[in-house]
């Protein structure tokens, strides 16, 4: 790809920079009495809250709903979940999804994920008719809300009767696959949020939280896995993410390449840029 090419790319990506201006800066950090969250993503509003909800059939639980308002996801220190009533361990928290996120519906082979969960939901519920509720769960997949990626594992809230509210775990590398991790609210997983560095102190003025810095776009493959059946809404995300990243430009201090370039290295992205009608220049 000639240099013209390159920077006609860029260009088009910068174009969706400009909405930088309605959302909050990325390096926004809200501190609570007990964790801090980095946010790294567009802000949500109650309508568009409504319109999820209204889509999914669900009531999101108020906890939640006031966490996705106020922050929509991001990344959470401390991030590792430790209380008295897990049932099952859940390995540290790498990102809570953002609204848009959960609606793509494809983050982290999601949609891998979801068949597993299906097949524990169903194989759950014949334990249970059975009698056996200690291994069996009466839940309905539609109200199980993906929320959150970890080391290992995914984080699920219920938004079905039976057990409203609750946090779900998924571990599949591994682990037992679906589980009831024994939390009743958000709010109980917040609380629990803790570090496995026990010389590690919760300090509000820690200058390491002042100049956050992202890896989220970083990590298209990872978070938004591309699929050929919704590439529109694919793309659509990357630009988001691109945009609420800022300057696209910037070299990555560990990767050490511009996000641009980055990117240039992934064919079937330039290629879906090119089939939403981007032109480029001598191409």
């Amino acid at each position: 790809m000639n240099l013209w090419i390159k920077y006609q790319l860029i260009s088009i990506l910068l174009l969706s920079s400009i909405v930088k201006n309605e959302i909050n800066a990325q390096s926004n950090v809200d501190m609570n009495e007990n964790y801090i969250i980095l946010k790294d993503e567009f802000p949500i509003t109650e309508e568009r809250v409504k319109k999820f909800e209204n889509e999914k059939g669900i009531k999101l639980p108020q906890d939640y709903r006031n966490f996705i308002l106020e922050f929509n996801g991001g990344v959470v220190v401390p991030n590792y979940p430790i209380s008295e009533k897990l049932k099952t361990e859940i390995f540290p928290i790498e990102r809570f999804y953002s609204l848009q996120d959960i609606e793509l519906g494809v983050i982290a082979n999601q949609r891998e994920r979801m068949e597993y969960v299906i097949d524990d939901i169903n194989s759950g519920k014949e334990y249970f008719e059975k009698g056996n509720r200690q291994w069996g769960f009466d839940i309905e997949f539609e109200k199980l809300i993906f929320i959150g990626v970890c080391e290992r594992g995914t984080l699920h809230l219920y938004c079905g009767e039976n057990g409203y509210g609750e946090i779900w775990y998924s571990n599949y590398s591994g682990g037992e696959g679906l589980e009831n991790t024994g939390l009743k609210s958000f709010t109980e997983l917040l609380n629990s949020l803790s570090s496995l560095d026990e010389e590690w102190i919760f300090d509000k003025s820690n200058p390491a939280y002042e100049n956050w810095e992202s890896d989220k776009v970083f990590t298209f493959n990872y978070y938004f896995y591309w699929e050929d059946d919704i590439q529109e809404k694919s793309l659509q995300r990357f630009k988001e993410v691109l945009a609420s990243y800022g300057d696209p430009n910037k070299v990555h201090k560990i990767k050490e390449t511009d996000v641009v370039n980055y990117y240039l290295n992934y064919p079937i992205v330039l290629k879906s840029l090119i089939d939403s009608g981007a032109k480029f220049l001598n191409n």
